[in-house]
């Protein structure tokens, strides 16, 4: 395998991560949003907006920026809105 091989499986591979998790947050909003609100700081969250809203947007920037890594284009605008999206996910679960 060559380099430029292994470095479309990595991307690859990587996005479908961002694809995957994008995915569940729009097929399935109520069962995340419930593990939102059941996070040690979910009820703070939940003062913020309403938990349904915020895991629809996530799952959004999950998706769009997972499809928009795979296809290799604007990944550093990719890469900012998962930074801005996994760090408050991070911190509340």
């Amino acid at each position: 395998m060559n380099d430029k091989s292994a470095a479309l499986a990595f991307r690859v591979l990587f996005s479908l991560i961002f694809v995957v998790a994008g995915a569940m947050h729009l097929l399935n909003p109520q069962k995340v949003a419930a593990r939102l609100l059941a996070a040690p700081f979910g009820p703070l969250v939940a003062s913020l907006a309403p938990p349904s809203l915020m895991v629809l947007g996530a799952g959004l920037v999950l998706l769009g920026a997972g499809l928009v890594l795979l296809a290799g284009l604007g990944t550093r605008a990719a890469a900012a809105a998962l930074i801005l999206v996994l760090i408050p996910i991070t911190l509340t679960v």
